[in-house]
């Protein structure tokens, strides 16, 4: 097997972990926005939830703690 092929495929590996990684974080941010805005009052429960299943994969029982 080519050195170079395998150097290759793992300096990919590398880049997509810390790709990923990156987007969890950004994800991370995101959810938290939203809840700080639905806690402030900011959006109405119904945009909350619609917001929390688009950015947050529903995370409903994270949700409904920040209105208590």
């Amino acid at each position: 097997m080519d050195n170079s092929f395998v150097q290759s495929g793992l300096a990919d590996a590398v880049e997509l972990v810390r790709i990923y990684s990156m987007l969890q974080e950004q994800k991370n941010d995101i959810c938290m926005a939203i809840r700080g805005c639905c806690t402030q009052g900011l959006f109405s429960l119904w945009r909350c939830s619609a917001l929390s299943e688009n950015f947050c994969h529903g995370d409903y029982i994270a949700l409904a703690r920040s209105f208590n």
